[in-house]
């Protein structure tokens, strides 16, 4: 019984020394698989490292004085300034500028052929936060201001390398292939579940002597995996302090979708600003339209007959020639089928037998009436029936072949030809259109109840053309289309306004509207169809504001709601500023 205690003594000993030895190895493992892990995952650093992007906005500072918006963006050692009218965003080409840096450094520089202003950085590109102070003397008076640039120092980053046992692992794992892109991410539970099993096959493994130099080895092993497999670390975890990647120097759409433009761009595109101001203004009533041509100085040209077209004057009037009233332009051959010729033919037969009777009869006659055998008065009567014969002939010999003259009714230009030399034609056929470019009119449809009375005035709007200035010339009584026609006689009409071109009438009424009057070009439609305004916010950042507005002539926009007085808005440009993605 004894020998049994002592024996089951001996084992509990040895049971409780392998335990302790495989808590103390888990231990080990765990702590040097934390030691040596590998890289970080999203987010991860190891000290204030600077994360390179492809297209980083180079770094800039805007300052904005009294009269003047000053953008300064540091690339290549060289600092470029653009200096651009605060009251419209017009480029400043001819100014003087003096830029203070720092406690002693002041440079003036003037501005290069593309309109910037250019110097060298000096000390301001070894890096670090520098105060600019930059006076401007411009045509428009002078100005200062100032600012603070944050450049970059180079080469600097905390990533500092691995030494020691970390160094020499780190290299083997690179042997093996394990680099810190390809080594799988394993979550902290498999690390802790890993060594606690290694742990516990290396305590056996130790437990007997003759095992031990397998046990140093799989010790050795498990470090080595462990720490190449150890994956990246969590969301959010990171070493130290980072700056991120810098957005895009190209223009484009911010998250919050206004647009980011830098100062070469706004260039291109000529960008332009407005400060408003609240205003009254007439409201108009807009009717679609159509340019006509004035009844009274316009003509089309038919043939009453009809018949075969031919030249005349060696040619056919052609498209936008001008032409006086009563000038030819061309001839119709009337056409003769075969009866109408039979019945001339057999007219003419009978014409020429009654004129050779009646010159037999005057011959006999004569001769008698001069010994007054016979009364001269049948002599007569004979001779004035003889000349009504031979009048009927040459009537229908002139008939028979007349050629009908298409000539113009009215002065102007040639508007239409629809005829070609050997076409044969009807009465109905329009063959010329002239319309005087001079004179030219516009025709409305109103719908609804029209009172003339109460519009002041009239403009028409037409697609690249400003607006045309109209005067009232009537309303019609019958109704087109549910709608009451009306017609404007256009005042100085443009030389290429076309006959049927669409348009839009803009009539001004007595009513008046408070609200900002903007230009047309600064209302844009939205992609989901609503207008909007793009406000300058910064120097480079616009942002879209959606507004109710009203149109009160071809040039202009009457915004309601949607802006407040004094903010700055894009008035030219902005249709390109709305397409950027």
């Amino acid at each position: 019984m004894t020998r049994v205690r002592r024996m089951l003594r001996a084992s509990s000993a040895r049971v409780s020394h392998c335990l302790l030895q495989m808590l103390f190895l888990a231990t080990c493992t765990l702590c040097t698989s934390a030691a040596l892990a590998g890289p970080g995952g999203e987010g991860h650093t190891h000290g204030d490292e600077v994360t390179p992007a492809a297209s980083a906005a180079p770094p800039r500072i805007a300052m904005a004085g009294d009269s003047y918006d000053v953008v300064a963006v540091y690339k290549n050692g060289r600092l470029t300034f653009y200096v651009d009218r605060l009251s419209d965003n017009a480029p400043v080409t001819q100014a003087i500028l003096e830029v203070t840096s720092g406690a002693n450094t002041t440079a003036q520089i003037k501005a290069s052929n593309d309109g910037t202003y250019v110097m060298d950085a000096g000390e301001i590109a070894h890096g670090g936060t520098h105060e600019l102070t930059v006076s401007i003397q411009g045509p428009d008076g002078d100005d200062l201001v100032a600012g603070t640039i944050e450049i970059p120092v180079s080469g600097a980053h905390g990533h500092s390398p691995l030494t020691g046992p970390g160094a020499w692992v780190s290299s083997l794992r690179t042997r093996l292939g394990l680099t810190e892109a390809s080594a799988p991410t394993l979550p902290a539970p498999v690390f802790v579940g890993g060594g606690l099993a290694g742990g516990l096959v290396i305590g056996l493994l130790l437990a007997q002597r003759r095992r031990r130099l397998a046990a140093v080895s799989a010790v050795f092993f498990l470090i080595i995996a462990t720490s190449a497999m150890a994956g990246p670390g969590g969301d959010g975890h990171s070493h130290g302090d980072e700056a991120a990647p810098a957005a895009s120097d190209a223009p484009h759409r911010l998250p919050d979708g206004s647009v980011f433009l830098p100062k070469p761009t706004q260039r291109l595109l000529e960008v332009r600003i407005q400060k408003v101001e609240r205003g009254e203004v007439a409201r108009a009533t807009t009717f679609q339209a159509r340019i006509i041509a004035n009844p009274n100085r316009s003509g089309i040209v038919q043939s009453i007959n009809g018949g075969r077209v031919s030249i005349a004057n060696g040619r056919l009037p052609v498209l936008g020639q001008r032409v006086k009233r009563g000038e030819l332009l061309a001839l119709v051959e009337p056409p003769v089928n075969a009866a109408d010729e039979t019945t001339i033919a057999n007219v003419m037969s009978e014409i020429g037998q009654q004129i050779t009777l009646a010159e037999v009869r005057l011959k006999r006659l004569e001769p008698l009436a001069e010994v007054n055998a016979v009364p001269r008065m049948q002599v007569i009567d004979l001779r004035t029936e003889l000349d009504s014969l031979r009048a009927r002939q040459a009537r229908l010999r002139t008939q028979r072949g007349q050629i009908e003259e298409l000539r113009a009714p009215v002065d102007g230009e040639i508007a239409a030809v629809r005829a070609a030399p050997g076409q044969v034609i009807a009465p109905q056929d329009q063959i010329f259109q002239i319309v005087d470019p001079d004179a030219m009119w516009v025709e409305a449809l109103a719908f609804g109840g029209f009172d003339p009375a109460k519009f002041a005035s009239a403009v028409a709007v037409v697609p690249g053309h400003k607006s045309l200035e109209l005067r009232f010339q009537g309303s019609g009584r019958l109704l087109q289309l549910n709608a009451t026609q009306l017609h404007f006689a256009i005042e100085s009409p443009p030389a290429n306004l076309m006959v049927g071109q669409p348009a839009r009438v803009l009539a001004q009424t007595d009513e008046r509207l408070q609200g900002f009057v903007l230009p047309r070009a600064a209302v844009v439609r939205a992609p989901n169809g609503e207008m909007i305004v793009w406000q300058r916010v910064a120097s480079e950042r616009f942002t879209p504001r959606p507004v109710r507005a009203e149109p009160v002539n071809g040039e202009y926009f009457v915004v309601l709601a949607g802006i407040e007085p004094d903010q700055r808005i894009v008035v030219q440009g902005a249709e390109l500023i709305n397409q950027i993605r």
